[in-house]
């Protein structure tokens, strides 16, 4: 699983102390620089000729308001020059394992793997579209020991405020250039310089996510059986396409039975290009999706004579309840074992494939983008011709561009850095983190107008992408720059979805950046209301509150924010800010 908001675009602030002494890794009277102490845990990981631990893995999160959370045990097992085992416990059923010739990502749910061939040895994997994932999946364990880093050559040291923790540091990172804010705490055990635990905390506008992970049972350089890293495919298990979707592959074909009680094969529309959907009636961004289905479905002769067939794994009458309830009339194909969601292991929906007359999956695309970007994927399938769309080896080749325009701007080589998120967007334009990075990053370097003509076009060319959107709306008014255009992403956010508090919030946010007052406050009180559980709603309100003088509101605003987010420093201080004033 991939620890979302841990970027390497930063400029880092590393913090350590020991506790009660004037030792750091031993070395008494002696204050090293946090690069120095981490280089020592570089060297320790480097070291290792085996590694074997369990890892509780726990996660909490808050998005839009609502709360998530979730812990597992992993179990991770290293030998060098290029053998591992990591499984991701009973909660997940996820196995990734290297022989030393294959790895092999096996799912237990759905009992598929996926086999590519094994590196002979096993160095820093970002930016590879294979092995990346293996990286993401092992936490900050595997990326330790295949030699990858934490950007230590940006420290600067200060006071730790854990000084209870007998040896830590912190990597307080604020990555402006995507709008992350992460604290990164690890605590390291002073005799093996490994790692005892990590806490790694990120912000990304409303979005809020801690994970913790604490290494036991650790056991070094002891060598472990070859036996060990085997892989052995359970009895029917399947191979699914190594880059984790069938993009570029040719779609299986499965028989299901319609609403209607007709047997319905893939195959009975070969020849024809076929727009495949899993979707549910629970699903919120299902329901955003299907109407576009049906505009496709109606108005298929423009489209090369597409086909459109949805799949669903609930009651036959809750779907006819809700096809009617909301005018949709495209076929549904029943999957109550889920047997074709196994078989193109739908892990989240709305999930659609868009599939060409020959049978290739040229789209494979979870989650929906907007009607725009939809439309787009139907030109490119129909019979009529459409865009080209960019193939999974060039998709691969834009992420690795992208993450060496990372680790060039984090090295101080902003030209480089420049140049190769540029190319990164035009190997594929469809990358819309290389687009956003690139409009970013001129924002960073003052080049606001190449900025902005930057987020115009990914305006214009993803019109429906409410969530990019707001995103973007939302890290304009933090920078405090082009201020009228981040009112203009807010708005058409809030036009696609018009009761979204995270919506209505950046648009206060950026009222309020603006200098109105007024208008910010009515606007950050209407989000409050649309979703009271929006800890940043409540304390944008309150700073708004305290601008205009209203600090009993505001100390009511900023109690709210800290009763949805409790222990987060800028609200204890806003906090305790008006509390002074009113007192």
């Amino acid at each position: 699983m991939k620890l979302s908001g841990i970027s390497k675009w930063t400029v880092a602030v590393f913090i350590f102390c020991l506790a009660g002494t004037g030792t750091v890794f031993g070395i008494e009277n002696e204050q090293l620089l946090p690069a120095q102490i981490l280089e020592q845990v570089y060297d320790a990981y480097a070291g290792l000729s085996s590694l074997s631990c369990d890892v509780v893995m726990s996660f909490e999160g808050e998005r839009g308001g609502q709360s998530q959370a979730q812990t597992l045990t992993a179990t991770f097992k290293f030998k060098r020059p290029n053998r591992f085992y990591i499984s991701l416990g009973e909660e997940t059923g996820a196995k990734i394992i290297c022989d030393g010739e294959t790895v092999h990502h096996f799912l237990e749910g759905t009992k598929t793997y996926t086999a590519i061939p094994a590196p002979k040895e096993l160095k820093d994997p970002a930016g590879d579209g294979d092995l990346g994932s293996i990286s993401g999946a092992g936490g900050t364990l595997l990326p330790l020991l295949f030699g990858g880093n934490l950007n230590a050559g940006f420290a600067k040291a200060e006071p730790n405020p854990d000084s209870g923790r007998k040896l830590s540091f912190v990597i307080d990172t604020t990555d402006r250039f995507r709008g992350f804010r992460t604290a990164s705490t690890y605590y390291v055990n002073p005799e093996t310089k490994l790692l005892d635990e990590a806490r790694l905390e990120s912000w990304k506008g409303q979005v809020h996510q801690v994970v913790r992970e604490t290494y036991t049972n650790v056991v070094v350089n002891q060598d472990i059986p070859d036996e060990e890293f085997t892989f052995k495919p359970p009895e029917g298990a399947t191979t699914m396409p190594t880059n984790g979707n069938y993009q570029g592959n040719p779609a299986p074909d499965f028989t299901l039975t319609s609403t209607e009680g007709k047997s319905v094969s893939l195959s009975d529309f070969r020849g024809k290009p076929v727009v495949l959907e899993f979707w549910a009636t629970w699903c919120g961004p299902c329901r955003l999706a299907l109407p576009v289905a049906q505009k496709v479905h109606d108005n298929s002769d423009k489209h090369g004579g597409v086909v459109v067939l949805t799949i669903s794994n609930e009651r036959p009458q809750d779907i006819e309840s809700f096809l009617k309830e909301n005018k949709l009339s495209f076929p549904v194909l029943l999957d109550p074992k889920r047997e074709v969601e196994r078989i193109y292991r739908v892990m989240s929906i709305p999930r659609t494939l868009f599939i060409d007359g020959k049978g290739t999956v040229v789209i494979d695309e979870a989650g929906f983008r907007g009607e725009a970007a939809y439309m787009r994927n139907v030109a490119r399938i129909a019979s009529t011709g459409g865009e080209e769309v960019a193939p999974v080896d060039r998709k691969r080749e834009s992420r690795v561009l992208l993450a060496k325009g990372e680790r060039q701007y984090s090295l101080g080589n902003s030209e480089e850095g420049v140049r190769l998120v540029k190319k990164a967007a035009q190997v594929d334009p469809d990358n819309l983190d290389a687009l956003i990075a690139h409009g970013c990053l001129m924002i960073l370097l003052e080049q606001a107008e190449e900025g902005r003509a930057s987020f115009e076009k990914i305006a214009a060319d993803f019109p429906d992408e409410m969530h990019l959107l707001n995103h973007v709306g939302y890290y304009l008014a933090e920078e405090e720059v082009l201020l009228n255009l981040a009112e203009k992403f807010a708005q058409d956010a809030i036009r696609i979805a018009p009761q979204q508090g995270e919506f209505i919030d950046t648009l206060g946010w950026v009222q309020f950046k603006q200098g109105e007052l007024e208008k910010a406050a009515k606007t950050l009180a209407k989000a409050t209301r649309l979703n009271p559980r929006i800890a940043e709603a409540w304390y944008h309100l309150g700073l708004v509150q305290e601008k205009m003088g209203n600090h009993s509101q505001a100390a009511e605003s900023f109690s709210h924010a800290k009763e949805l987010r409790p222990g987060e420093p800028k609200y204890i201080q806003a906090a305790e800010r008006v509390s002074e004033v009113t007192a």
